[in-house]
């Protein structure tokens, strides 16, 4: 298997497809408001990062472990597509997470589809 199991510090991800660097800006612009507004304990950084040609992410953290960032995300999610990014349809957009090592692993294979499925088996009922 390319990737390795999730144990270190993890990106929540917002998986952006054929999105205009405009939008992937104002997405950005969009979730640091909408994180100001649940007043958390201390500000989550959001980075961008081009995977390919077809894949933005928009990396959020790093969180100290994965029910950091899942438990960031249930708290984010519900409210995307209506509250924070309505001008994204919802083929343009969906949650993920993923480690460093795994992000330079998934940058340097472009494996995005088994990327997605490994996330898959690891949490089946979130992602």
């Amino acid at each position: 298997m390319l990737f390795r199991s999730i144990t270190d510090t993890v990106y929540l991800v917002v998986m952006l497809n054929k999105v205009d660097p405009i939008f992937v800006n104002e997405s950005k612009n969009a979730f640091t408001r909408f994180n100001q507004q649940l007043s958390l304990n201390k500000p989550i950084p959001i980075n961008i990062q081009k995977i390919n040609a077809q894949y933005q992410y928009l990396l959020f953290g790093p969180f100290v472990n994965a029910e950091q960032a899942l438990g960031y995300m249930d708290k984010v999610r519900p409210s995307a597509a209506t509250r924070i990014v309505p001008w994204l349809g919802a083929d343009k957009f969906k949650f993920s997470m993923i480690s460093p090592s795994n992000l330079s692993l998934l940058i340097a294979s472009g494996d995005i589809d088994g990327y997605n499925s490994f996330l898959h088996e690891l949490y089946p009922d979130k992602f």
